[in-house]
């Protein structure tokens, strides 16, 4: 496994590598290629479920998250989904501002107008990614609020209901949905690999289709773009691909129509975009 694919720049910003953090995902990616190729990943929707959960636990009690963000990450949440109880948003607007750049690339809805400079005075704007299988209601949302003259209300990281933009992931309770139409996608993943026959373009959009309703559903505390970026890196080798690094995968992959995500993925894949 190439140490680049475990970072959001393929260096690391240049800064140290943690071998016990390596050693924790190699060990992941392996796991996923056995279960892969054993038949027991993709065995039943529940299996799967399960099988994330259970590498989820053993990243967080490897320490993943404490090592990269020098914080406690509770054993209550090794392999247990997010209460609800619990902020499911964030508040990054820098982060919405540069998916909006790639949307543009690709024509895509988000990378239209100025949603993110001004608005309607006193107002709320609303955007939801369409996702097959998802109702509506467990769709995420990026919202943007506006203040009386119109400008975006300033970032509140302790008020994310007040901030001026908050990106809200769905409700866990959701999980069901976005875990049924994973599993369709990685089964068929599963079913390239074992057939040996590789429909590249095909392969890669049902990798990218998993990865997508995954890192939107955002299940577990921590610990979510490393574990579903090792099964997508493990599923692209095995299709004769290389692993890639994490880039801003996620953040494209939460805000972008899926028919653009996908041309978005396979040019990463590709090594067309950075």
């Amino acid at each position: 496994m190439d140490t680049a694919e475990l970072w959001r720049q393929p260096d690391n910003d240049g800064k140290p590598i943690d071998q016990a953090y390596v050693e924790g995902h190699r060990m992941t990616q392996r796991n996923i290629v056995e279960a892969i190729r054993d038949g027991s990943l993709y065995k039943s929707p529940e299996a799967f479920e399960q099988f994330l959960k259970d590498q989820h636990a053993l990243l967080a009690a490897r320490g993943d998250y404490n090592r990269l963000n020098d914080k406690n990450l509770s054993e209550e949440y090794f392999g247990a989904y997010d209460p609800e109880s619990n902020i499911r948003s964030n508040t990054r607007l820098n982060e919405a501002k540069f998916v909006k750049q790639i949307a543009e690339y690709y024509g895509d809805a988000y990378g239209h107008g100025n949603r993110f400079e001004s608005g309607k005075p006193n107002s709320t704007n609303t955007a939801q990614n369409y996702l097959e299988g998802i109702s509506s209601g467990n769709l995420a949302k990026d919202i943007v609020r506006y203040d009386e003259q119109g400008n975006v209300l300033p970032t509140d990281n302790d008020d994310p209901d007040n901030s001026g933009y908050e990106f809200v992931y769905p409700k866990t309770s959701a999980s069901a949905e976005y875990m049924k139409q994973a599993y369709k996608a990685g089964h068929n993943v599963a079913l390239t690999i074992d057939v040996n026959y590789h429909d590249t373009e095909t392969a890669l959009a049902y990798v990218a289709q998993q990865y997508q309703y995954l890192v939107t559903l955002r299940p577990f505390r921590n610990i979510n773009n490393s574990l579903f970026m090792d099964l997508a890196n493990a599923q692209l080798k095995l299709l004769g691909f290389n692993g890639v690094s994490h880039g801003y995968m996620d953040l494209v992959a939460q805000r972008v129509a899926p028919e653009n995500f996908v041309k978005y993925f396979s040019d990463r894949v590709k090594g067309k975009v950075g």
